[in-house]
């Protein structure tokens, strides 16, 4: 399958490559616009199968974003489609590219009509009301602050609205830089944006607003992009490298590498079997469960595919700093290629001990760092720096939080950017879940993940995750794509287990059970 990366940009990333096909390339803005506003035409086209009868009502702001809402409105006109068009500002002023777009639909008859202010807005309600589409044109990527005083009234009246409303390039209101709202915004059914899509587009909850997303090309050439600087991409199926899931014939279970899970404790057996048994399904060889000794007749009676090694605890059911040598024995032993701290090891502080102490002695092979692995290092992440293994960790914020030493609520506010820097600062690739999960590597990429749903929001699902990506690592997987797989699959078999069993009763077991259909759906 060929790849194609899909960039992600902020507002002055957009603008940037703006620049540079209009200057750099001798492409006139005017050309790009006319694209734009083409493309919102297309995808009503594609929307409403005879749009002729459809009654229109274009909002065009004062910039470009305006400017390309007057590009629609003259194509809907040139195809005999009703559309009123309202400019939410005095004619003197909108400026550039819109001023000339907004002067052609003038010579060539369109109606236009401006108000400036809200009582004249106002006389345009009962049009509002009675129409079927609102193209909404008002704000684009180049939004500051938050919409309020005229703009915010207009966007809360579009909101409760019954017609079908497309926004143009960004929905109104909604910052591209950034998914918190900064004020009123418009719920758009589709948005259609213009070259890449905008990081407050994909993230929520920013993500709540923009509908359907459609990406549109514009005619900004692909060196353009590709000679940026832009560090963010999506995280679709055309960004995996799937080479793993294609077997020669002479192959054997020694082939596809052995992963190690260390964890479990007293009550949480369970989440070390949904990680082997996540290992298995992801296409590792073998996989063994190192647990303690006192709960290995469970873990016997749970797994059938992976084995058991029981390791010294201090006190019942607790790993202890004694099973450090027994570990280090298995990883030689079995030729192990991957090793998962984490599922289900409990908080004593013996084990806080055992995590601390056994993590700079794994030699080389990939570690996955989960559950309560990353807790043993709260305010320790500098413990993480100088490895000589690569480290992947799959925290969800609250655990990001106690690693980092971040306050919750300035990761939630920035999750991308903090991802990021964690990344980057503590040199692992980071994995923090949530609804779309970020990927981050040390070098600053970052990925935004676009699978998964609400009904995975239940206990046992980071375990399942955790098993992906160490199998996806023990096959030879680079640490970022082991990461970048796990998310993406996690999340598409829990997208196809939604379709049979409806989000309210999926379990982390499903996606076991879902995860061959979804691995058959982006390999073919």
């Amino acid at each position: 399958m060929e790849r194609r990366q899909m960039e992600v940009v902020t507002a002055a990333e957009m603008r940037a490559l703006d620049r540079e096909a209009i200057e750099g390339l001798g492409i006139p803005g005017p050309v790009l616009m006319e694209n734009a506003g083409r493309s919102v035409v297309e995808h009503l086209k594609r929307r409403f199968e005879d749009i002729r009868t459809s009654q229109v009502v274009v909002l065009c702001g004062k910039g470009n974003n305006g400017g390309d809402g007057c590009v629609v409105s003259r194509w809907l006109n040139a195809m005999g489609v009703p559309t009123r068009t309202i400019v939410l500002a005095r004619p003197d002023e909108v400026k550039g590219d819109a001023k000339l777009n907004l002067e052609v639909l003038r010579r060539i008859g369109v109606p236009v009509d401006f108000a400036p202010d809200p009582a004249t807005f106002r006389k345009f309600t009962d049009t509002l009301f009675s129409s079927d589409i609102i193209v909404d044109a008002m704000l684009g990527t180049g939004l500051t602050r938050g919409a309020s005083g005229m703009l915010g009234e207009v966007i809360e009246m579009v909101n409760g609205l019954p017609g079908y409303v497309v926004s143009v390039d960004m929905p109104s209101g909604l910052s591209s830089d950034t998914p918190q709202l900064l004020g009123s915004v418009v719920r758009a059914a589709a948005t259609v944006t213009f070259g890449l899509p905008k990081i407050g587009q994909l993230l929520y909850p920013g993500a709540e607003f923009v509908g359907e997303l459609v990406v549109a090309d514009i005619g900004i050439p692909p060196e353009v992009v590709a000679k940026s600087n832009v560090k963010t991409y999506r995280l679709d199926a055309d960004e995996l490298d799937l080479g793993m899931f294609l077997r020669r014939p002479d192959t054997h279970k020694g082939t596809f590498g052995h992963v190690l899970i260390v964890g479990g404790s007293n009550g949480k057996t369970g989440a070390v079997a949904l990680a082997a048994e996540a290992a298995m399904r992801a296409g590792a060889g073998l996989c063994t469960a190192a647990i303690p000794a006192s709960l290995n007749a469970i873990m016997e009676v749970k797994t059938t595919e992976a084995m058991t090694i029981p390791v010294a605890e201090g006190e019942a059911g607790v790993i202890s700093p004694a099973a450090i040598d027994q570990i280090l024995g298995a990883i030689e032993r079995l030729r192990i290629t991957a090793i998962a701290v984490g599922p289900g090891l409990g908080t004593a502080s013996e084990t806080v001990d055992f995590v601390r102490q056994l993590l700079p002695r794994i030699g080389g092979i990939p570690i996955v760092l989960d559950a309560d692995g990353i807790n043993a290092l709260a305010g320790k992440s500098d413990l993480l720096k100088g490895l000589e293994s690569p480290v992947i960790v799959t925290p969800h914020p609250k655990e990001l939080s106690r690693l980092s030493g971040k306050a919750m609520s300035d990761i939630l506010k920035d999750r991308l950017g903090v991802a990021r820097e964690f990344a980057r600062d503590s040199g692992v690739f980071l994995l923090l879940k949530g609804a779309r999960s970020i990927v981050a590597a040390p070098d600053g990429t970052a990925f935004i993940n676009m699978t998964g749903n609400p009904g995975m929001a239940s206990g046992g699902m980071g375990d399942v995750l955790t098993g992906l990506v160490a199998a996806f690592a023990g096959q030879g997987a680079p640490p970022l794509e082991a990461a970048k797989l796990g998310a993406y699959l996690h999340g598409l078999a829990g997208d196809v287990a939604v379709e049979s069993l409806g989000e309210a009763s999926l379990v982390a077991s499903d996606i076991l059970d879902f995860l061959p259909e979804a691995i058959d759906q982006v390999v073919g």
